[in-house]
């Protein structure tokens, strides 16, 4: 179902790392911007969820695993996203939204406070979730592109 994928991530997205100085400029400017939004999400989130709350790092993280592979799939396989604009979005913006340190740190945190079953409960349902949100963001990328 996914055969070619994998070598177009491996070979077309290594040749995309290398980056002039103009688009390092425009990652950094779409990185300080999805930072901003994780912010205003997070907060959105949660006064959604009535308090501060680990779940709102996990709605953010599982928005960011589905629209990653999302723009990878559409951008390698379409002249739809150009290198450029692929790289800004994924590395700058995705990169600045997700939060891999704030999830890390709130299992930490749990564990410390002895909440062993919250801990892995939230480590689990998160894993799970972003690579089922990363799954479902290829799989409806892979029916645009067929359309």
């Amino acid at each position: 179902m996914f055969s070619g994928y994998r070598e177009i991530i491996t070979t077309r997205s290594i040749i995309a790392c290398y980056v002039t100085h103009m688009q390092l400029f425009w990652i950094s400017v779409a990185g300080g911007f999805g930072t901003g939004v994780r912010c205003l999400a997070g907060q959105w989130l949660n006064q959604m969820f009535g308090k501060p709350s680990p779940w709102s790092t996990f709605c953010i993280n599982c928005l960011g695993s589905l629209l990653l592979p999302f723009i990878v799939y559409i951008g390698l396989r379409t002249d739809f996203i150009p290198v450029s604009t692929r790289n800004s979005i994924t590395v700058g913006f995705l990169g600045g939204f997700t939060t891999y340190s704030t999830f890390n740190n709130e299992c930490l945190h749990m564990f410390l406070e002895k909440s062993y079953v919250y801990g892995f409960a939230y480590l689990s349902v998160t894993v799970l979730g972003c690579l089922l949100a990363g799954f479902f963001g290829l799989v409806l990328a892979k029916w645009l592109v067929a359309i």
